[in-house]
Protein backbone atom coordinates (compact mmCIF):
# COMPACT_ATOMS: atom_id res chain seq x y z
CA UNK A 1 0.00 0.00 0.00
CA UNK A 2 0.77 3.49 -0.52
CA UNK A 3 2.70 4.75 2.81
CA UNK A 4 1.62 8.54 2.12
CA UNK A 5 -1.93 7.21 1.71
CA UNK A 6 -1.79 4.97 4.57
CA UNK A 7 -0.38 7.80 6.64
CA UNK A 8 -3.15 10.32 5.71
CA UNK A 9 -5.53 8.32 7.05
CA UNK A 10 -4.17 7.67 10.47
CA UNK A 11 -3.43 11.33 10.62
CA UNK A 12 -7.08 12.16 9.97
CA UNK A 13 -8.05 9.09 12.60
CA UNK A 14 -5.65 10.52 15.14
CA UNK A 15 -6.79 14.48 14.60
CA UNK A 16 -10.72 12.86 14.47
CA UNK A 17 -10.12 10.84 17.94
CA UNK A 18 -8.46 13.64 19.53
CA UNK A 19 -10.50 16.83 18.72
CA UNK A 20 -13.66 15.17 17.36
CA UNK A 21 -14.60 13.00 19.97
CA UNK A 22 -13.40 14.87 23.23
CA UNK A 23 -15.58 18.01 22.25
CA UNK A 24 -18.45 15.98 20.75
CA UNK A 25 -18.26 14.02 24.51
CA UNK A 26 -18.81 17.50 26.03
CA UNK A 27 -21.22 18.69 23.92
CA UNK A 28 -23.47 15.07 23.90
CA UNK A 29 -22.66 12.87 27.06
CA UNK A 30 -20.89 9.71 26.47
CA UNK A 31 -22.18 7.30 24.26
CA UNK A 32 -22.04 3.74 23.46
CA UNK A 33 -19.33 1.70 20.85
CA UNK A 34 -22.15 1.77 18.26
CA UNK A 35 -23.15 5.50 17.78
CA UNK A 36 -18.80 6.13 18.15
CA UNK A 37 -18.63 3.98 15.27
CA UNK A 38 -21.51 5.85 13.69
CA UNK A 39 -19.56 9.08 14.22
CA UNK A 40 -16.70 7.58 12.14
CA UNK A 41 -18.76 6.69 9.54
CA UNK A 42 -20.46 9.91 8.96
CA UNK A 43 -17.23 11.59 9.35
CA UNK A 44 -15.27 9.10 6.80
CA UNK A 45 -18.33 8.93 4.47
CA UNK A 46 -19.55 12.53 4.33
CA UNK A 47 -22.88 11.20 2.71
CA UNK A 48 -24.27 14.68 2.99
CA UNK A 49 -22.20 16.32 0.32
CA UNK A 50 -23.76 13.46 -2.50
CA UNK A 51 -27.25 14.83 -1.29
CA UNK A 52 -28.83 17.33 -3.80
CA UNK A 53 -30.48 19.61 -1.15
CA UNK A 54 -32.29 22.24 -3.92
CA UNK A 55 -35.43 23.88 -2.98
CA UNK A 56 -38.39 22.26 -4.63
CA UNK A 57 -40.29 25.19 -5.57
CA UNK A 58 -43.19 27.16 -3.96
CA UNK A 59 -44.67 25.81 -0.60
CA UNK A 60 -43.26 24.72 2.73
CA UNK A 61 -39.33 24.16 3.12
CA UNK A 62 -38.31 20.78 2.84
CA UNK A 63 -36.25 18.76 5.18
CA UNK A 64 -32.39 18.98 5.18
CA UNK A 65 -31.63 16.09 2.95
CA UNK A 66 -28.44 15.71 4.28
CA UNK A 67 -29.43 15.22 7.90
CA UNK A 68 -31.83 12.99 6.57
CA UNK A 69 -29.09 11.01 5.04
CA UNK A 70 -27.62 10.99 8.36
CA UNK A 71 -30.34 9.12 9.80
CA UNK A 72 -30.22 6.66 6.87
CA UNK A 73 -26.77 5.75 7.74
CA UNK A 74 -27.87 5.72 11.30
CA UNK A 75 -30.52 3.08 10.25
CA UNK A 76 -28.44 1.00 8.86
CA UNK A 77 -25.33 1.38 11.32
CA UNK A 78 -27.67 0.71 14.49
CA UNK A 79 -29.51 -2.03 13.05
CA UNK A 80 -32.88 -0.26 13.27
CA UNK A 81 -35.31 -2.60 10.72
CA UNK A 82 -38.14 0.15 10.60
CA UNK A 83 -38.42 3.32 9.89
CA UNK A 84 -40.97 3.93 12.77
CA UNK A 85 -38.23 2.05 14.90
CA UNK A 86 -35.94 4.81 13.43
CA UNK A 87 -38.46 8.42 14.62
CA UNK A 88 -39.11 6.67 17.53
CA UNK A 89 -35.11 6.45 18.56
CA UNK A 90 -34.51 10.18 17.41
CA UNK A 91 -37.48 11.32 19.76
CA UNK A 92 -36.06 9.57 22.81
CA UNK A 93 -32.17 9.42 22.19
CA UNK A 94 -31.39 13.03 22.13
CA UNK A 95 -27.86 11.90 21.67
CA UNK A 96 -28.75 10.30 18.19
CA UNK A 97 -30.23 13.51 17.33
CA UNK A 98 -27.70 15.42 18.03
CA UNK A 99 -25.16 13.64 15.77
CA UNK A 100 -27.39 12.92 13.39
CA UNK A 101 -27.80 16.95 12.85
CA UNK A 102 -31.94 17.15 13.61
CA UNK A 103 -32.20 20.45 15.47
CA UNK A 104 -33.04 20.20 18.74
CA UNK A 105 -36.17 22.80 18.98
CA UNK A 106 -37.59 21.35 15.82
CA UNK A 107 -39.77 18.12 15.55
CA UNK A 108 -38.51 15.35 14.39
CA UNK A 109 -40.00 14.75 10.65
CA UNK A 110 -42.59 11.98 10.52
CA UNK A 111 -41.76 8.23 8.85
CA UNK A 112 -43.68 9.17 5.53
CA UNK A 113 -41.19 12.26 5.19
CA UNK A 114 -38.48 9.62 6.11
CA UNK A 115 -39.46 6.91 3.54
CA UNK A 116 -39.99 9.66 0.92
CA UNK A 117 -36.69 10.81 1.12
CA UNK A 118 -35.00 6.88 1.61
CA UNK A 119 -37.02 6.04 -1.65
CA UNK A 120 -35.19 9.41 -3.13
CA UNK A 121 -31.82 8.07 -1.70
CA UNK A 122 -32.48 4.23 -3.44
CA UNK A 123 -33.61 6.16 -6.68
CA UNK A 124 -30.33 8.43 -6.91
CA UNK A 125 -28.45 5.30 -5.71
CA UNK A 126 -26.98 7.66 -2.77
CA UNK A 127 -25.14 4.32 -1.04
CA UNK A 128 -23.22 3.13 -4.67
CA UNK A 129 -22.08 6.73 -5.13
CA UNK A 130 -20.68 7.29 -1.73
CA UNK A 131 -19.00 4.15 -2.22
CA UNK A 132 -17.72 4.50 -5.30
CA UNK A 133 -16.24 8.29 -4.08
CA UNK A 134 -14.38 6.22 -0.83
CA UNK A 135 -12.94 3.76 -2.90
CA UNK A 136 -11.45 5.83 -5.32
CA UNK A 137 -10.16 8.44 -2.36
CA UNK A 138 -8.56 5.13 -1.05
CA UNK A 139 -7.30 3.78 -3.49
CA UNK A 140 -6.86 6.24 -6.44
CA UNK A 141 -5.55 4.47 -9.40
CA UNK A 142 -4.21 1.63 -7.46
CA UNK A 143 -5.06 -2.18 -8.25
CA UNK A 144 -6.12 -4.43 -5.83
CA UNK A 145 -4.60 -7.82 -6.18
CA UNK A 146 -6.52 -10.35 -4.06
CA UNK A 147 -6.09 -14.27 -4.42
CA UNK A 148 -8.98 -16.86 -2.61
CA UNK A 149 -7.91 -20.31 -1.90
CA UNK A 150 -10.36 -23.58 -0.95
CA UNK A 151 -8.63 -25.58 1.19
CA UNK A 152 -11.62 -27.68 1.75
CA UNK A 153 -10.50 -31.60 1.05
CA UNK A 154 -11.74 -33.22 -1.27
CA UNK A 155 -11.85 -37.04 -1.01
CA UNK A 156 -10.20 -39.13 -3.58
CA UNK A 157 -9.70 -42.49 -4.37
CA UNK A 158 -6.76 -44.05 -3.44
CA UNK A 159 -5.73 -45.22 -6.97
CA UNK A 160 -6.01 -41.62 -8.16
CA UNK A 161 -3.95 -40.53 -5.46
CA UNK A 162 -1.23 -42.68 -6.25
CA UNK A 163 -1.24 -41.97 -9.71
CA UNK A 164 -1.34 -38.19 -8.96
CA UNK A 165 2.17 -39.10 -6.78
CA UNK A 166 3.63 -40.60 -9.85
CA UNK A 167 2.75 -38.43 -12.44
CA UNK A 168 3.61 -35.04 -10.28
CA UNK A 169 7.19 -36.76 -9.37
CA UNK A 170 8.09 -37.86 -12.83
CA UNK A 171 7.46 -34.40 -14.17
Amino acid sequence: MNHTIKSKYFQRLNTFQQEIIPVLQQEVGNFSPKLERLIHTLEWARIEEFVDDKPLGFGRPGNDRGVLAHAFLAKAILGIPTTVGLVERLSVDKTLRRICGFPMWRKIPTGSTFSRAFAEFARSRLGERVHEALVKEALGGHIVGHISRDATAIEAREEVDRFCETACWER
